[in-house]
């Protein structure tokens, strides 16, 4: 014979049990023998294999020893096995638990019965494993019954849900400070064993193992995920990133070459600048006033020279006038001064002041220009007469 974790005892089919056997009850058929062909790491298959680990740490963190207790096969309680598995089929996480607790608070016993059920979807598994919640709760409290729980069967008067709801909402009333109804939930005629008065701290610390490492699977179940979009969220990152650091170094390729092409502008800019600065320097020095007086002084002089040539011209006219004159006189005696034509002379005179003039006198002087056509047509008049 042997004894579980529990305190209860099992028959032995030869094979020992292990300390994590019973933590979930599984493998144990209905008489409470655990069949020696189970292996009890089926019991975590539905669990990735990354929890794993994780799950036989905390399963075998603070598991009592075996015991091999002397007692009679008879004191085996088949439906506290019975009751005890019935929570591993639904194994409500925490999240479901508060949600309990808080839709549950302060409501007369009716309305807890009628909302549990609700809330439960009218579920044993649920309802029972809720009261081993609210057990181990009332088992740290001073004056909690050291009996086990009643297994409620589904009768004329009720139906087992309803029986179980009504267990809870005692326990409750236990926890609130309320210990006048908190017999009826416990057995009152347990036998005892010799292992019993360590097993009662142990079946509390067992229901809140079984709920830690249950919470602690969802949670890791969360991680998971979260790890998952954490991954997700990386690569874009990273995408985004390495497509950063090409648009970077595009950039700057861009901006070396906006770089050369400034300095080369800049060199040239700096040249023409120092062109300009001589340039600037050079006018600056220039003495514009001595350049106006000069420029008076030649235009004067231009004046008084085109003066002197008129003057010239008219003395060469009336000298070869003269000239024709007594020419024409020697060769024909008959020809008068008067009969000497006039046109001829005057476009011999028109041609040479032509040939006399001097473009400057055209762009400075424009007396002087109208002053040669004034001579030019005017008819001379020979003083000689004949």
């Amino acid at each position: 014979m042997a004894s579980d974790v529990n305190g209860r005892t099992c028959m032995s089919t030869g094979v020992e049990l292990s300390d994590t056997s019973i933590i979930s009850d599984v493998g144990a058929d209905k008489s409470g023998n655990v069949d020696s062909l189970y292996n009890m790491n089926d019991t975590f298959k539905q669990y990735s294999p990354q929890n794993s680990q994780i799950v036989h740490i905390l399963t075998e963190i603070g598991t009592p020893v075996r015991q091999n207790v002397n007692i009679d096969d008879s004191i085996v309680d088949s439906q506290d096995f019975q009751d005890c598995s019935q929570g591993t089929h639904f194994i409500p996480n925490q999240d479901f638990i508060a949600k309990l607790d808080l839709e549950l608070i302060d409501l007369p016993r009716d309305s807890y019965i009628v909302k549990l059920i609700e809330l439960t979807n009218d579920s044993d598994d649920t309802i029972t494993w809720y009261r081993s919640m609210l057990t181990s709760r009332a088992k740290s409290i001073q004056g909690c019954p050291l009996g086990k729980l009643i297994t409620r069967k589904s009768t004329n008067r009720g139906s087992s849900s309803q029986k179980y709801a009504k267990d809870c909402y005692l326990l409750q009333q236990f926890i609130s400070g309320d210990p006048s109804s908190i017999d009826e939930v416990f057995r009152k005629d347990e036998p005892k064993s010799v292992s019993e008065p360590n097993t009662l701290p142990l079946n509390c610390h067992l229901i809140e193992l079984r709920t830690t490492l249950h919470m602690t699977i969802d949670r890791l179940n969360e991680v998971e995920k979260l790890g998952k979009a954490n991954r997700t969220v990386i690569e874009k990152l990273q995408t985004d990133n390495e497509k950063l650091r090409r648009e970077l170094e595009d950039s700057n390729e861009r901006l070396c070459k906006h770089l050369v092409f400034s300095e080369r502008k800049y060199t040239q800019y700096e040249a023409n600048l120092k062109l300009l600065n001589q340039q600037s320097k050079a006018i600056g020095e220039f003495d514009f006033n001595m350049y106006s007086e000069k420029i008076k002084q030649i235009d004067s002089e231009q004046i008084r020279h085109s003066k002197l040539l008129l003057s010239a011209q008219k003395s060469f006219n009336e000298l070869k006038m003269s000239c024709q004159q007594s020419y024409a006189t020697k060769v024909n005696p008959h020809i008068t001064p008067d009969s000497i034509p006039v046109s001829s002379t005057d476009s011999t005179t028109h041609s040479y002041n032509l040939q006399m003039r001097s473009p400057e006198s055209e762009i400075y002087n424009g007396t002087v220009k109208d002053s040669q056509q004034t001579h030019e047509h005017t008819p001379y008049k020979c003083p000689c007469k004949i």
